[in-house]
């Protein structure tokens, strides 16, 4: 089952409760809030703040989203403290620093074994970790994606989505197909690489920047996503489809999009 809902960060300069009011008026149903600017890591009254304030506007904290890399040996339990309460039942972290591809034996090691130690710490609170599908992780192509999941075999341990920037359909939707079982939230946004038509560069010899990833309207990416979340609407569990960017970062463009992606998980739900 596929829920709607809005990554804080879109927002970031807003107050709590006016992202609560975006997200009501949009008729999504969570947030995940971002350690970045609305409940920074280690704020622990913040946190708990944001956790109350939330479940007064009638909506879920369906996660923590924060930056923690998996391999850097970073305190992790001030994290922890503050997903806890926040009262977020994942907290979305990244794997490593690089490609897979790129990375080493001990890297990879190293990064295996962080994460399986940081699960049981997060199990025994009743938090998981959910990897962030990102460039520059693990998890940036479908190949790592799978392989680290392989290797980080955990009942704590699940993963997000969203499509590779400039990869062509088909290399997505294989990539949320090998995932989908421990799946827990899709990032939700339409972008092109390369050009405002189309995907023009090739994604495996050109890192993206700012200036060659262009936001969308989610409508005109309304066919490719469709594609991407049907699969999921019929999955038993309760996920996530969060908007995680709006063409200019305005609240008009922000209303569109969460109105089409209402509209394609009502279209799935049939």
């Amino acid at each position: 089952m596929l829920r709607p809902g809005l990554c804080s960060i879109t927002f970031h300069p807003l107050p709590v409760p006016d992202v609560l009011t975006l997200a009501n008026e949009a008729g999504l149903e969570g947030i995940e809030w971002a350690s970045k600017s609305h409940a920074p890591v280690g704020d622990l009254q913040t946190a708990a703040e944001v956790r109350s304030r939330t479940a007064d506007a009638g909506l879920a904290v369906t996660s923590y989203g924060t930056y923690f890399r998996m391999g850097t040996g970073a305190d992790f339990q001030p994290v922890l403290d503050t997903a806890v309460a926040l009262g977020a039942p994942i907290i979305r972290v990244w794997a490593g620093s690089q490609n897979y591809a790129q990375a080493d034996a001990e890297t990879i090691r190293r990064v295996v074994d962080e994460t399986l130690n940081l699960a049981d710490r997060a199990q025994a609170t009743g938090v998981q970790l959910g990897f962030e599908h990102h460039d520059g992780t693990f998890t940036s192509r479908n190949a790592g994606a799978i392989a680290f999941a392989e290797a980080v075999q955990h009942p704590a341990v699940r993963f997000y989505w969203q499509p590779l920037k400039g990869f062509p359909p088909e290399y997505c939707r294989a990539g949320i197909a090998a995932l989908q079982p421990r799946l827990a939230h899709v990032h939700v946004f339409h972008w092109t690489f390369g050009s405002p038509e189309a995907n023009t560069l090739d994604p495996e010899h050109v890192e993206p920047t700012a200036d060659t990833l262009f936001v969308h309207p989610l409508e005109d990416g309304r066919a490719l996503w469709e594609s991407y979340l049907r699969p999921l609407a019929a999955d038993p569990r309760e996920l996530w489809a969060l908007l995680e960017f709006t063409k200019d970062n305005t609240v008009e463009n922000f209303g569109k999009d969460a109105r089409t992606l209402r509209e394609i998980l009502q279209s799935l739900a049939c």
